[in-house]
């Protein structure tokens, strides 16, 4: 620890009297300079510094300096000299006998808002003023200014101040969130975290924005005793500030609504939502424009009316009509394209397209009726509104029209290409918002708040083009979709909305992501969502967000970046009440990610989440609905829960049957993945008949030499090497990697899977020297394909060890643990434990082993993990000749045999052990 230097009797001319304060740049004394007879603050940088420090110290003091001695006004402090003495650097500065504004506001308890008004508004003059002087200030907040007896407030410290041309910015990003951006702008993480904006945490550009941002942080605290955003932790403080979330006052406070609002503004997330200036913001606070904003309500109602007038879809002039005229919209639109549609699906050579259409003219027909009773209700309701209840129905109107609109490019999306539209019509009419959804709609879309009808009608061809870009992703045409959408964000840009430019963006990265191109995916997301944000488009955003989660926290395995999305996407969430979908598709990517973690608990809740908002909506058999359910499988079968896993897996499966057809191949991978957890249980027949369907369905549709038969033929073969069919097991295995190893880009990962079951199947017939080659082989890949920790690897080293112990080598088994690994579940970490105690036990350890084995017991869920722990422990206890050995060693051979066939030897050891201990 250092202590403070000793306080000087002199600096040069100046006579110091006492120290004022202190802080990481020097000290400030209270002076007299002998020179000029006047009283002075005296700041200075002491040199004890070393190398760069030192000399940046140095250099920020004297750009204070020179930035205040260019300011002549009442409402900063005056600057009256710079130099140096010896090695120190000063600044003489006016005398101010008074105190900061904090102190101020904490004197003589709440003080009434006006009071605090003509404080602030004088300290916003001063900060306008060095606007005006191409300066930010950077660290605005209450100690940063001063008031003196006279109630004369000074803005002083601008030792973070920036000039024009330091930084411009230089990512897309900072274009987007400072565009149109007044005055200087640089770039540096610099001031003091609670009145700090957004931009100024991430290192983006500062500009004056940033400094009213600071300015009505400190403005709010003063008025309502609390700061707008929640102090301590950073992150829910941006959440905060993204979901423009302002704290309640701890005690009621008298403050205006326009000042209020003013202040909403300054507090913006975004800097091109605040005032345009702090000229903008005091005038705002000081003129009161409360009349004047009803004026522009009045105005503005009656413009959006005029604008909903002259729409393509001539809502008023339909409701002056007769409403049965416009009601079967969608029933004509689905008419129209009902038979080509109908003969281009059933054109297609594939099994399973009778099944498609039926589910889809049955889908659209329930549509169309819903949407005519919506419709109806809502124009003739209009007939006889109140003027000031229309706008409501209009909106209501404005938004069943726009799900035409969406309709109409779905159908046009799905007639391009047949082969694509059987496969994927259903999912893509279930991926449409329900007609329900705009039920609820307040007003009218933002959209249509245009004063130029002539670019309204261009923006809602634009976004016809984006509904089919939408459909084209969900129908798997990525690349014919990224052609389009590369044209439709030219046009989006010609016409100079924002919006549409961000949603734009928005499909062209999730085009990007559907073609496993991360990189980009992840810039063109980014810029999606700053562009939403900064221009209000709240949905966009927190699609975006909410992509930019699962490619950040999935794909690219960037946790920091993926926390950062998932804070926003949660705020953004707030906003976009209305949209559940979006919410539902966050939770469930959030949900991939936390299990990809390892916490598969939250990630269950988030998968319920989501399912809870599909039920919600009642289409609880929507493929979206099936989705979720074969990811709440995979989490449940981690956690041992293999019973909830079947349940889900098996619910997944009717869904798909019944809304895809039974000969789909989505329905050929829901059987495959509901086979593989009924072979953990021991439901090998059923199992092996599902796998069968499964590839049957797949030779059908691609041919029996496609690579992506290679899963489902690995599967089958590991059922039946437990069934003790080991020829076909082997046949099998072969003709999977044939087709893995003959691609033109081999797929580690699988081919890793493929060797570890043949590894498998050779160790439990007693073939060690050929499993411990495949099972050494399936390591090796598994580590290229995942990484050395990485759970696959981990269970990639599990299998070797089970090789080695049936090989009788317990020292090599023992090398190759995998460790306790941080965030697993009970059942998984019940495994390696046991696993680690049935080694132990055959290196002599029985001491060590019986603890690991007695507590994993109860934990482990499938009949092969028990019963050869509970055979390891019949070992140990029939040694010591304990009377329940024989119990626990029949208990294991009930497991074995539940297990299979292909465990013959270690159930007849276990049986020997069973009569051996009688």
């Amino acid at each position: 620890m250092s202590s403070e230097p000793p306080m000087p009797a002199r600096l040069g001319r100046f006579a110091i009297e006492a120290r004022i304060g202190a802080g990481g740049m020097g000290v400030v004394y209270k002076a007299e300079d002998r020179q000029l007879g006047r009283k002075i603050a005296l700041k200075v940088l002491r040199a004890g510094g070393e190398g760069d420090d030192a000399r940046d110290g140095a250099a920020r003091l004297l750009r204070e300096a020179q930035a205040l001695a260019r300011l002549d006004h009442p409402n900063v402090v005056a600057v009256h000299e710079v130099g140096e003495l010896a090695d120190d650097v000063f600044v003489a500065m006016e005398f101010i006998e008074g105190e900061t504004l904090r102190k101020w506001m904490a004197r003589g308890g709440p003080r009434p808002w006006p009071e605090v008004t003509a404080a602030f508004v004088q300290a916003g003059r001063g900060l306008a003023a060095a606007h005006r002087a191409d300066l930010v200030h950077r660290d605005f907040k209450p100690e940063n200014a001063m008031i003196d007896v006279q109630g004369r407030v000074r803005v002083l410290d601008f030792g973070l101040a920036r000039t024009a041309g330091l930084g411009p910015p230089s990512s897309l990003v900072a274009r987007i969130l400072h565009a149109g951006a007044p005055g200087p702008q640089t770039s540096m993480i610099a001031g003091t975290p609670p009145y700090m904006a957004p931009e100024q945490h991430l290192g983006l550009p500062c500009d004056t924005r940033s400094d009213q941002f600071s300015f009505c942080v400190a403005f709010y605290e003063a008025l309502f005793g609390v700061r707008p955003f929640p102090d301590g932790d950073p992150a829910h403080r941006f959440q905060a500030i993204m979901a423009a979330e302002l704290r309640r006052p701890p005690r009621p406070v008298k403050v205006p609504g326009f000042m209020r609002a003013a202040l909403a503004r300054g507090l913006a997330a975004v800097p091109n939502r605040r005032h345009e200036s702090m000229d903008a913001l005091l005038h705002a606070i000081t003129e009161a424009p409360r009349l004047r904003r009803r004026r522009l309500m009045a105005s503005a109602l009656v413009l959006l009316l005029a604008i909903a007038g002259g729409l393509a879809f001539s809502l008023w002039r339909e409701t002056r009509g007769g409403c049965s005229d416009h009601a079967d919209r969608v029933a004509r639109l689905w008419a129209e394209r009902r038979e080509p549609l109908r003969a281009a699906i059933t054109g297609v050579d594939a099994p399973y397209v009778d099944e498609t259409w039926q589910a889809l003219a049955a889908a659209m027909e329930a549509r169309a009726g819903r949407w005519s009773e919506l419709y109806t209700g809502a124009c003739e309701a209009y007939q006889s509104a109140a003027p000031e209840e229309q706008a409501a129905l209009v909106g209501r109107m404005t938004c069943l029209s726009g799900q035409a609109r969406e309709l109409a490019a779905m159908l046009t999306a799905l007639s391009e290409e047949p082969d694509s539209a059987a496969r994927h019509a259903v999912k893509a009419e279930g991926q449409l918002d329900p007609v329900e959804a705009c039920v609820d709609v307040a007003g009218l879309p933002a959209w249509l708040r245009q004063a130029d009808v002539h670019e309204t009608m261009r923006g809602a061809e634009i976004r016809r083009w984006l509904a089919e870009i939408k459909t084209a992703n969900e129908v798997g045409r990525y690349k014919p979709g990224l052609a389009r959408a590369e044209v439709v964000l030219a046009a989006a840009r010609e016409l100079g909305d924002a919006a549409l430019v961000a949603e734009a963006l928005l499909r062209i990265g999730n085009l990007q992501r559907s073609l496993a191109d991360h990189e980009r995916a992840a810039a063109t997301l980014g810029d999606a969502y700053f562009m939403a944000l900064g221009t209000g488009a709240d949905d966009t955003a927190a699609e975006s967000a909410g992509a930019l989660l699962i490619v950040d926290g999935y794909h690219r395995n960037d946790r920091v970046r993926a926390a950062l999305w998932e804070r926003s996407a949660a705020a953004l969430l707030q906003r976009v009440r209305d949209r559940p979908r979006i919410a539902a598709a966050f939770y469930n990517n959030r949900a991939i990610v936390r299990a990809a973690e390892g916490r598969q608990d939250e990630a269950a809740e988030d998968y319920g989440r989501a399912l809870a908002i599909y039920e919600a909506e009642d289409i609880a058999d929507n493929p979206k609905v099936a989705l979720v359910l074969g990811n709440m499988s995979r989490v449940e079968f981690m956690r041992g829960d293999l019973g909830a896993a079947i349940r889900h897996l098996e619910r997944s499966l009717a869904i798909r049957e019944a809304k895809l057809g039974k000969d789909h191949p989505e329905v050929a991978i829901a059987r495959s993945n509901l086979a593989l957890v009924l072979t953990e249980v021991g439901e090998l027949e059923r199992a092996a008949g599902l796998l069968r369907r499964a590839l049957a369905v797949e030779e059908t549709l691609y041919g029996p030499r496609h690579v992506k038969l290679a899963p489902t033929l690995d599967n089958l073969a590991k059922t039946l090497a437990r069934q003790g069919q080991w020829d076909d097991a082997g046949q099998l295995s072969q003709r999977a990697l044939a087709l893995l190893t003959g691609g033109e880009r081999p797929d580690l990962a699988t081919t890793a899977d493929v060797r570890a079951g043949i590894g498998a199947a050779l160790a439990w017939q007693g073939r060690f020297d050929e499993a411990l080659t495949e099972l050494r082989e399936a390591l090796a890949l598994r580590e290229r394909a995942r990484g050395a920790d990485h759970p696959d690897t981990d269970s990639a080293r599990a299998e070797l060890v089970e090789a080695l112990l049936l090989a009788g080598d317990a020292g090599a088994a023992e090398a190759m643990l995998p460790r306790p690994r941080r965030g697993a579940t009970e059942a998984q970490t019940a495994a390696v434990q046991a696993l680690r105690g049935r080694v132990l036990l055959a290196r002599g350890f029985a001491e060590l082993a019986e603890p690991l084995l007695t507590q994993a017991l109860p934990l482990l869920p499938a009949p092969l993990a028990r019963g050869r722990a509970r055979a390891a422990l019949a070992r140990l206890h029939a040694a010591r000749g304990e009377a329940d050995a024989a119990t626990l060693a029949g208990q294991a051979q009930a497991d074995l045999q539940a297990a299979g066939a292909g465990f013959e030897r270690e159930r007849l050891a276990a049986a020997a052990l069973r009569e051996g201990a009688k």
